[in-house]
């Protein structure tokens, strides 16, 4: 009985087999490619989040040829990449060209399912980057803002991807994610007029172009941006330009840093606690050969408890540059250094904006 169920079933699929050569035989079948997908995601948290809401179903890849059109409709955002001051192949550029290309390959259902996520990577990476700028940290020193929006613009992101079942609801959220001011159009037109022509002034429209979205982002009901190269602040009101005017910023040897902070105090007649560096570099050797100075300077020496040293009692002959166990601060009044009004912000960088008494600094270039 044994020898005759390994017969049967040996004869069996020798029939399925002799049947199979001889239907090929009269139907000819071409090579079939089978297109391995293996690509590291950006994001795989993001990934795997976005398949959560969507039940784990496939996005890019469901039957009918709307699926087809969303991602020939991805594959053409991101060929436009280099229009929003980014780079294409950020974005699994050649897997997302090999998956657009005409219907005639065969996918495995695992590859269906890797090249989905890959397609998903790819459009989040792309929106993320459309939406608040890519490569941020390369032009910003210090950045206390964009951790306590992180959960938010994911949210955002993922919220909107997943409501762009077809092409024309994903090219309405592309166009959703773009600032409307006059200004980024000026420099979406700028970036297109220097396209094959200019390359150096393509580096500096792109750093422009992913700022400009960085901060628009954000959303802030009050926010300040100041201009160190133009030298320039403006001041918004939900994103309305309320105030443009002249600032004056660090020299080339001493650069103000590119930053990212809170305004988080207001001090009116303010104090200026003069850096260590001025303290011993410059007024240190004033102070010695003219004593006098630092009453004319309105000037205060402060000890180490805080308290203004009676400055008959200070013999400047025992101070150098090693050794000068005191603080020094300019009084308040018209005539400080920062003016009457001082913004302390919370950069690491001991930077803040203020008034000056110098009023035609203002007058150079």
């Amino acid at each position: 009985m044994k020898a005759i169920e390994k017969f049967t079933i040996n004869f069996f699929f020798f029939f399925i087999i002799a049947c199979e050569i001889a239907w090929r035989t009269k139907h000819p079948i071409h090579p079939i490619p089978i297109t391995m997908v293996v690509a590291p995601l950006d994001d795989s948290m993001a990934v795997n989040a976005f398949y959560a809401r969507n039940l784990q179903k496939l996005f890019w890849f469901l039957p009918g040829s709307g699926s087809s059109q969303l991602r020939r409709a991805l594959k053409q955002s991101i060929d436009s990449s280099i229009y929003f001051g980014l780079t294409k192949e950020n974005y699994h550029y050649d897997i997302v060209s090999k998956f657009c290309e005409p219907a005639n390959t065969y996918y495995k259902d695992s590859n269906l399912t890797n090249a989905d996520r890959v397609f998903t990577d790819a459009a989040i990476k792309f929106c993320s980057d459309v939406y608040k700028g890519a490569n941020i940290s390369k032009w910003i020193n210090s950045d206390e803002i964009s951790n306590k929006y992180q959960d938010k613009d994911i949210d955002f992101i993922l919220s909107g991807l997943l409501q762009s079942s077809d092409a024309t609801k994903y090219k309405e959220f592309v166009s959703r994610l773009q600032p409307k001011d006059i200004d980024y159009r000026v420099l979406r037109s700028l970036i297109a007029d220097s396209i094959g022509s200019d390359s150096k002034n393509i580096k500096g429209l792109t750093a422009s172009i992913n700022l400009t979205r960085w901060i628009n982002h954000f959303r802030l009901n009050k926010y300040v941006v100041v201009n160190i190269g133009s030298a320039t602040l403006r001041y918004y009101e939900n994103d309305s330009l309320k105030l443009k005017m002249k600032v004056v910023v660090g020299k080339p040897s001493t650069r103000t840093p590119r930053f990212a902070a809170y305004c988080n105090e207001i001090i009116l007649y303010p104090y200026w606690n003069v850096p260590r560096k001025i303290v011993l570099n410059e007024l240190l050797p004033t102070f010695k050969s003219l004593p006098n100075s630092v009453e004319s300077m309105n000037m205060q020496i402060i000890d180490r408890y805080g308290r203004i040293v009676d400055l008959d009692t200070l013999n400047w002959r025992l101070y150098n540059h090693n050794f000068f166990p005191y603080e020094v601060r300019q009084s308040t009044g018209c005539d400080n250094a920062l003016g009457v009004i001082k913004f302390n912000l919370t950069s690491p960088f001991d930077v803040y904006m203020h008034d000056t008494n110098l009023k035609s600094a203002f007058k150079s270039e």
